[in-house]
């Protein structure tokens, strides 16, 4: 693709770091930092108490929108996901009309103030929605990316006309996942042209995690020839983490498996003091350590001391499900052994017995049986992790964001 002058691209999103050292999934900017190649990029997401309404992050432009009458008020994002947030705490159902409208005025005046020459909305909701809900006429064309829990939720429920209608009105929707794009397919339906939807992965840094030290606070359990599974994410009901803790628990309890076996658990969320407590009425608070949320730079180090990283996604009760998991590639890039449920994108990256071990989402067993197999065949779960960090060059950021620079190009080129 050839670069002339850069065209200028606006990124909207509901998740997006606040600082360099900010816990938030780091995607977005990732992403966006790979298209400042080919754009000039300026990223509208939240307020957050302590935010400036304007500010630099690690190079890229952030307007932050307000959208509550007090900046304490603001608290529908940046804590765990907005749908988990919504289930656990009813009354923030309150916050939504005001989200979307505060988003969409700031929208609406970044559009007259600047010129710019397309829009990628990150979730088709809400953010895809708003952007082509707006009729001004020097509205940009809009590349709708869709990363699961803007989809599966709102698939089968009375909301599904609002995601029918932001895809329908995107020139571009690009989905995370192979799944995902055939669900937004056939929600566009066969009168839609062919081109109009292509899956294009979340991506992974692979030069911060060559070389990464393990982390001293894991190191030290191998050092007294103690097996580390570990889980990175959120807390919430989709990641799955009660059934890896059952899954422990039953290794526990089987004579057949020996060897000491200690879980890491890096990240937090709504479920955290739940699952806590699960673990500790389940006998396990010698094996289960909570480490709670850790920079970007840590993730690495941690990734690095695990014997193994466990993605143990499942399907929640609200029908959300994970996209891709982009600790998946994380742990790949690290070189890590990975047992992860076959749901949604995950069988895109992991495929059985040659780069990871898939068990069925939920399967207590069976994801025990895997591990089991890793503690006991070292050279097995070496092979497994060497072929899953050649697997995740093709998945690095140069090149997704080249993916995705075409795919813009194309959009605005498009007739209007």
């Amino acid at each position: 693709m050839q670069r002339h002058s850069k065209p200028k691209l606006l990124v909207t999103t509901s998740t997006f770091v606040r600082n360099s050292d900010d816990p938030q999934p780091r995607f977005v900017l990732n992403l966006v930092k790979g298209l400042s190649a080919y754009f000039n990029v300026v990223v509208l997401a939240p307020s957050h108490a302590g935010l400036p309404p304007v500010e630099q992050v690690e190079g890229i432009r952030v307007v932050r929108f307000r959208y509550a009458p007090l900046k304490s008020l603001e608290t529908l994002a940046y804590s765990g996901g907005i749908m988990s947030q919504l289930k656990r705490q009813p009354f923030k159902w309150l916050l939504v009309p005001l989200f979307f409208w505060g988003q969409r005025r700031a929208l609406r005046q970044l559009l007259r103030g600047e010129d710019f020459d397309a829009i990628n909305a990150h979730w088709a909701i809400p953010q895809g929605l708003i952007a082509t809900s707006l009729r001004t006429t020097n509205r940009p064309p809009v590349i709708a990316t869709c990363h699961g829990g803007d989809v599966y939720p709102f698939h089968g429920s009375p909301l599904k006309p609002l995601l029918n209608a932001a895809l329908r009105r995107s020139t571009k929707v690009v989905p995370v996942s192979r799944e995902l794009t055939v669900l937004c397919q056939g929600l566009l339906g066969s009168s839609a042209p062919k081109d109009k939807v292509s899956t294009v992965p979340m991506g992974v840094s692979l030069p911060s995690y060559e070389n990464a030290r393990a982390a001293p606070e894991i190191a030290s359990l191998k050092a007294e020839g103690v097996f580390t599974a570990m889980f990175v994410g959120r807390l919430v009901e989709k990641k799955g983490v009660k059934s890896l803790l059952d899954a422990l628990k039953l290794l526990r309890s089987d004579d057949n498996t020996r060897h000491p076996l200690k879980l890491a658990i890096v990240g937090d969320g709504v479920d955290r003091e739940f699952l806590e407590s699960y673990a500790a009425d389940g006998d396990l608070g010698d094996s289960v350590k909570f480490l709670g949320w850790r920079s970007h730079t840590d993730l690495p180090h941690l990734l690095a001391a695990a014997d193994v990283c466990v993605v143990p996604s499942v399907h929640a009760d609200t029908n959300d499900k994970d996209g891709l998991p982009v600790v998946l590639l994380e742990a790949a890039a690290s070189e890590t052994t990975i047992i992860a449920s076959e749901i949604a994108g995950i069988p895109d990256f992991i495929s059985h017995w040659k780069n990871g071990l898939l068990f069925p989402p939920g399967d207590v067993k069976a994801l025990a049986d895997h591990l089991r197999l890793v503690i006991t065949d070292r050279a097995l779960a070496r092979k497994l992790a060497q072929q899953a960090r050649e697997d995740v060059k093709a998945f690095e950021w140069q090149v997704i964001a080249e993916k995705y620079a075409d795919i813009i190009q194309q959009a605005i080129k498009a007739p209007s």
